[in-house]
């Protein structure tokens, strides 16, 4: 029996919500620590964005994707993922300013397709891959 995947499900839809989730809880946390505890701009993003990373690893490992393996190691696939997703992005936007010549605002717009992407197809099929156990059959 040969097994088909598809590359979009309904884990896309959990992915993108997750996404929102944690870039609004993200700039929160950043708003919350420059407001409250006059946190200086780098300090307040790099903690704001690491809170925003680890929210992502845990909703999209218990929900989007509902992986049942171990934590650990599919964090560090994440992790990975999340770089290559940062370095695409970065590519496109880098290309778009440079080569072609885009206005900077939406440069940075068309970088997101390039991050969301790699980022769902990395987490999917890498970070939070499915064991040979749960893998379901396709006739």
């Amino acid at each position: 029996m040969v097994t088909k995947i598809k590359l979009i499900d309904i884990s896309f839809l959990k992915f993108l919500l997750v996404g929102a989730a944690n870039t609004l809880s993200g700039l929160l946390v950043i708003y919350l620590l420059k407001w409250q505890f006059w946190m200086d701009d780098i300090a307040a993003n790099s903690i704001g964005y690491a809170f925003g990373i680890m929210l992502s690893f845990s909703l999209n490992k218990r929900w989007s994707f509902q992986h049942k393996g171990a934590m650990t190691p599919a964090l560090i696939r994440f992790l990975a993922v999340t770089t290559l997703a940062y370095a695409s992005n970065l590519a496109v936007v880098m290309a778009s300013l440079n080569l072609l010549g885009i206005n900077s605002y939406i440069a940075q717009a068309l970088g997101i397709p390039s991050y969301t992407t790699v980022s769902y197809l990395g987490s999917r099929f890498y970070a939070f891959r499915p064991s040979q156990q749960t893998r379901k059959k396709i006739p």
